[in-house]
């Protein structure tokens, strides 16, 4: 075993109704109850609008019951513990004096290989659902390692890679009543405009093979001064957009 398990001593709506809550009851109303457990969901959009802010506050939120546990895999940078802790100091000890944060077991990646193992192994993420009640997967990003080490190799392999991954989360979200959240980044479209080419539009990265196998997908972005979370794909929400603010307490829905 290779987790550190981060340590502070402080707490679908679909058609099943098997929600988990993202931390702010507003976004949890946009989403009809909260993120829906089976399934892989995607939030997705350009560095800096809030994506890992809402992963981290999906953590604390998913770990107020001593029962349950979050598994963080983080392949883009060192896990944010400061801000873990800045999030619990200005809203959750506050709110939920009863939660139990050992159970946030925290996984870096930094290859295609190390990640697969981390995935597939029995003796890795497959033992830490089957021996702690694991309610929440985030992995942030999806793309961290693929999007480099496929730059110049053939894109069939990191299709065939791609399915494979998707479809063994897939496995274990049915299998362990497991709510599996992608944090992902996106990737630039070009325009052709009046003859020129333009990138003004963005889409998730790794393409197509990931979208279809992608359940919910939610863009977080900017525009001018404010920030959105857009439903950009779901097979029991309507496409819809509520607007968010990112405070110190964490990230707040402006309305319901």
């Amino acid at each position: 075993m290779t987790y550190q398990i981060w340590r502070q001593d402080i707490g679908y709506e679909n058609d099943s109704g098997n929600v988990i809550s993202t931390g702010c009851s507003k976004l949890d109303c946009f989403l009809g109850g909260g993120l829906p457990v089976k399934g892989i969901t995607q939030i997705y959009g350009e560095s800096g609008v809030g994506k890992t802010q809402l992963a981290l506050q999906l953590c604390l939120k998913n770990v107020q019951e001593k029962k349950s546990g979050v598994a963080y895999i983080s392949t883009d940078a060192i896990f944010p513990s400061k801000r873990l802790q800045e999030l619990r100091r200005k809203i959750f000890i506050r709110n939920h004096s009863n939660v139990n944060y050992d159970r946030i077991f925290i996984e870096h990646i930094s290859s295609k290989k190390d990640f697969e193992d981390c995935i597939f192994s029995s003796k890795r993420l497959q033992y830490l659902l089957s021996k702690y009640n694991i309610q929440l997967l985030i992995i942030d990003s999806i793309a961290g390692t693929y999007r480099f080490e496929y730059e110049t190799r053939n894109i069939i392999d990191r299709a065939k890679s791609l399915r494979k991954m998707g479809y063994q989360l897939q496995k274990l979200a049915s299998l362990h009543s497991l709510a599996v959240v992608c944090i992902n980044q996106v990737t630039a479209v070009p325009q052709n405009l009046c003859g020129k080419q333009s990138f003004a539009r963005v889409q998730p990265s790794l393409g197509i093979t990931w979208a279809s196998i992608v359940t919910n997908s939610f863009y977080m972005y900017k525009q001018n001064s404010h920030r959105y979370f857009y439903v950009a794909g779901s097979p029991y929400l309507p496409n819809k957009t509520i607007e968010y603010k990112i405070l110190d307490s964490g990230v707040v829905m402006l309305t319901s």
